[in-house]
C-alpha cells in the first residue's frame, strides 16, 4: 500500500468537496445534486501606460442584472485622472448604454427585465433627483417629498433610487422639502408617491421592490438601530433580527421573499430570508458571517460569505443548500476565484467578480448553470 500518494490536483480535490457534500446531504435526507457553473466574462480590468509614469487603470463591478443577461456596470478609471460612468452592457460584453448623469454627481443603480435602469443624478449643485432611463418599459422622473420640481422656488428635496420593479415600481430614500426628514418612499405605477415611516427612530431607506409593490429596507428604531421591514400599501412591518440589534433586507421576489442580513446573539451578521412570518438565517458554517446580496423567484439565492480564518467570497443558498461558489466552477474553469457576487436573475445566473490564476486584471463575470434552471 502506497502510505505517501501523490498530491491530488484542485479540480480532484474539487469533485471530492462535492461528492462528500452530496453524501452528506443524502445521509440527511437531502437529494439534490450540487448545481455547476460555466464562467463567461463581460468586462475585464485594463491598465494603459501613457509615459512619464502615468497611467490609467480602469475597473469594472457588475451591479445588476436581468433575465436576458444584460448587466449595469459601473465604470472606474484611477491613475491620472479618476472618473466614475455607468453603462449596460450586454452578455457577451458589448457596451450598449452609457447610464452616466451628465451633469455633477449621480450614479444608475439597477436595471429590470425591460433594460429600464433606476439612477439618480444631481441635476444642479445640491440638488439630487431620480430617474427611470426608459429602455423598453416606463419612464419616470421622481422628486423628494413636498417638492414639485421647481428649481426657481429657492426650495427642493432630493430623492435617490436604489431599486425599480418591472411594472412601474421604484424605491429609494428621500428628503423633506418642507419638513427635514430623510425615508423611504415606494413611487408607484401611476406616479403617486408613498412614504415610508420608522419604527420610532428618524430615518428608512428602501432598498428594493417586488411586481406586487411590496417593498423592503431597513427602519430606524427609537434607540437608533436599524431594523429590515417590509412595506405594502402603507403597512410597515418589522422583520426583526436574529437576537442581535441590527438587520436590513436588500431584495424580494414575487413570492414574497425577503433577503437580508442580520446581528444574532453573538454580534456576528447572518444572510436571512423571511418569508411570511418567519425570519430564518441561511445555513452556513458556525464560523462564517453571511451577506445576501439578491434572491432570484425559485428562492435561490446569492450573497458574500467571511470565515473566521479570513477566508472570503461568494455563496449561493439553494433553498435547502449552502454552497461556496468556488467549489461549484465547471472543472474547465476551476481556476477562477470569485471575489464576490452582486446579484442572480431567474435564470440561475449568477452576477460576479473574479479572477483566473495568473491573471493580471479581475473581471466582471457571468457564471451560468451547466443545466438551465427553469424560471
Amino acid at each position: 500500500m502506497n502510505m505517501n500518494p501523490a498530491p491530488r490536483s484542485p479540480s480532484a480535490l474539487r469533485a471530492l468537496r462535492t461528492a462528500a457534500s452530496v453524501l452528506y446531504l443524502a445521509a440527511a435526507g437531502v437529494h439534490a445534486a450540487a448545481p455547476q457553473y460555466a464562467v463567461s466574462v463581460v468586462k475585464e480590468d485594463s491598465r494603459v501606460d501613457i509615459g512619464g509614469g502615468a497611467y490609467f487603470k480602469y475597473s469594472f463591478y457588475g451591479l445588476s442584472m436581468n433575465d436576458a443577461g444584460k448587466v449595469l456596470v459601473v465604470e472606474s478609471t484611477s491613475g491620472a485622472q479618476y472618473v466614475t460612468r455607468y453603462a449596460v452592457y450586454s452578455k457577451n460584453g458589448e457596451r450598449q448604454k452609457d447610464m452616466t448623469c451628465l451633469d455633477y454627481y449621480g450614479a444608475a443603480v439597477g436595471i429590470n427585465n425591460f433594460g429600464d435602469v433606476a439612477r439618480y443624478c444631481d441635476l444642479q449643485p445640491e440638488r439630487v433627483t431620480s430617474s427611470v432611463v426608459k429602455g423598453k418599459g416606463f419612464d419616470a422622473e421622481i422628486h423628494g417629498f413636498d417638492d414639485p420640481g421647481d428649481v426657481t422656488d429657492g426650495f427642493f428635496a432630493d430623492a435617490w433610487a436604489y431599486g425599480l420593479s418591472d411594472n412601474g415600481y421604484v424605491v429609494g430614500a428621500a428628503s423633506g422639502e418642507i419638513q427635514v426628514r430623510y425615508r423611504g418612499f415606494i413611487r408607484n405605477p401611476d406616479d403617486s408617491m408613498l412614504e415610508i415611516g420608522t419604527f420610532g427612530g428618524e430615518r428608512s431607506e428602501a432598498k428594493a421592490v417586488n411586481s406586487k409593490g411590496v417593498a423592503v429596507g431597513w427602519a430606524e428604531t427609537s434607540d437608533g438601530s436599524q431594523h429590515a421591514f417590509k412595506c405594502r400599501s402603507g403597512l410597515l412591518i418589522d422583520i426583526g433580527t436574529l437576537g442581535g440589534k441590527t438587520s436590513y433586507a436588500t431584495d424580494i421576489n414575487d413570492a414574497g421573499q425577503v433577503l437580508g442580513s442580520a446581528e444574532d446573539t453573538t454580534g456576528m451578521t447572518k444572510a436571512f430570508i423571511h418569508q411570511g412570518s418567519k425570519l430564518t438565517a441561511i445555513p452556513a458554517p458556525a464560523d462564517a458571517q453571511t451577506y445576501g446580496e439578491a434572491i432570484n423567484r425559485r428562492g435561490w439565492a446569492v450573497g458574500r460569505y467571511r470565515m473566521g480564518s479570513g477566508e472570503s467570497g461568494g455563496f449561493l443558498y439553494d433553498g435547502a443548500n449552502f454552497y461556496k461558489i468556488n467549489e461549484l466552477l465547471a472543472e474547465a474553469d476551476a481556476d477562477w476565484k470569485i471575489e464576490g457576487v452582486s446579484d442572480i436573475n431567474n435564470h440561475g445566473w449568477i452576477l460576479a467578480k473574479g479572477r483566473r490564476k495568473g491573471a493580471e486584471f479581475s473581471a466582471v463575470i457571468l457564471l451560468r448553470p451547466l443545466q438551465p434552471a427553469q424560471p
